[in-house]
């Protein structure tokens, strides 16, 4: 089949019909619930989607189903509904609104959307061979990082969404350090989590030069340790100075560093934006989870008066099980609890 343009004319379409040997169409059928092609009104897209989920949860409404059963509905059933959807685009306010208010905000959807797109930018990242590396990177990001692209007039919904994706991640990405010349000390995220441009003890025109590269010896060998030292102090030089220097080894290249194979998974990206949502992430590792006793809004929330502070507090706890910071240098931030053997 073949789609035309309504201003093409229409002897040009029925030549190049018959030259491609293809039917002429005046409609695109729908892939996996979504229109093929997706106009300015955006939200318009994911109606069906809407009205999937609404009629799933009529056909349960007049089941006696306890709180746990409703969560499974909502986790196996409910969130497969739109999962395709949330993988590609990201999805707008207004959709996310209404999903929301029908699951009781027992899934936080717009993290989940997030979580999914993750994996499209991970691909970006990881898979720089493919065609969609290929064509997205030539539009919009010739130098090949998807976390600083050009700006450019009109860009396709799937970029844009993909684009969002990447500005929220950000953060949870570091670089391994290979010859460090990619590398940007006051603006990247590199060697172990937490070494930001913030960690850097001088001001800017005391360190001139901004890439790792130029915090190695002269040899490049090894680590200028007295540079290090002098831009961010004894405890983090010490740290960086144990990240190893790999000779004729790979170049510079992206990590997730919340998953213990370094690649991003839906699970993991998830764990993450919801501990980062609690400002969890960033706590040190001898703080404890659970609130003062003294703490006045701490009391509140678990009265239940804050209804949504709990659930959220409640959901990261089960999530905490499964989520780990990772690097070669420090112990998780929260470790694995021990289990004892009979």
């Amino acid at each position: 089949m073949v789609y035309f343009s309504p201003n093409n004319p229409v002897s040009q379409r029925a030549t190049l019909s018959s030259m491609l040997k293809m039917k002429v169409v005046n409609n695109l059928d729908r892939y996996l619930g979504l229109p093929i092609l997706i106009g300015k009104k955006k939200s318009a897209a994911f109606k069906s989607i809407v009205d999937c989920v609404a009629s799933r949860i009529n056909s349960w409404s007049k089941r006696l189903l306890s709180k746990v059963g409703k969560e499974i509905f909502i986790k196996l059933i409910l969130q497969a509904i739109p999962t395709y959807a949330f993988s590609i685009f990201f999805v707008p306010n207004g959709v996310l609104e209404e999903l929301q208010s029908m699951i009781f905000r027992v899934w936080e959807l717009r993290w989940f959307n997030v979580a999914l797109l993750g994996r499209q930018v991970w691909r970006l990242v990881s898979c720089r061979d493919t065609l969609c590396f290929r064509v997205l990177s030539v539009k919009y990001f010739s130098d090949g990082d998807v976390f600083h692209p050009k700006k450019v007039d009109k860009p396709s919904f799937t970029w844009q969404s993909i684009a969002k994706a990447a500005s929220i991640l950000h953060d949870g990405f570091d670089w391994n350090v290979g010859w460090g010349n990619k590398i940007n000390i006051w603006h990247d995220n590199w060697g172990f989590e937490g070494l930001l441009g913030a960690s850097i003890g001088l001001n800017r025109s005391e360190v001139p030069k901004s890439k790792v590269c130029d915090l190695l010896t002269y040899e490049k060998y090894g680590w200028n340790e007295r540079r290090i030292f002098e831009i961010y102090g004894v405890d983090l030089g010490e740290q960086i100075c144990k990240i190893p220097i790999l000779h004729n080894g790979p170049d510079d290249y992206r990590i997730w560093f919340h998953n213990p194979f370094a690649s991003v998974t839906t699970k993991s990206t998830y764990s993450w934006l919801t501990l980062k949502h609690l400002e969890v992430a960033n706590s040190s590792k001898n703080q404890d989870f659970l609130p003062a006793p003294g703490n006045s809004r701490n009391n509140r929330v678990f009265r239940e008066v804050e209804e949504e502070a709990k659930v959220t507090w409640d959901r990261a706890v089960a999530l905490s099980q499964d989520f780990r910071i990772f690097n070669f240098l420090e112990k998780p931030i929260l470790p694995k609890p021990a289990i004892k053997r009979v």
